[in-house]
């Protein structure tokens, strides 16, 4: 089953970036300076993003890929192939 291995393979990098924001996040929580921990929230959240963005799309990949091995209308069928398409343009950044 490629996809279910597509699917792993996106589930592993989106693990492996949001470990590396949690050992961010431990490093900002042990600075005694809030001014300076606050300094690059900015960056913090310009970076988060993406990691929510991608667990969304893979949510959605893996709900595509589960629905097209059930009974679908032509209509419905076509309209997961897209959303499978542009799922694949998704890419975790890592």
């Amino acid at each position: 089953m490629p996809a279910v291995s597509n699917a792993n393979k996106a589930a592993d990098a989106l693990g492996t970036v949001l470990r590396a924001v949690q050992t961010a996040i431990a490093a900002l929580l042990i600075e005694p300076d809030h001014e300076r921990t606050l300094a690059h929230a900015t960056a913090f959240l310009q970076a988060f993003g993406p990691i929510v963005v991608g667990w969304i799309w893979l949510c959605q990949a893996i709900f595509v890929e589960y629905s097209l091995g059930t009974e679908l209308e032509e209509t419905e069928k076509a309209f997961l192939i897209g959303r499978r398409r542009v799922a694949r343009l998704c890419r975790i950044p890592g």
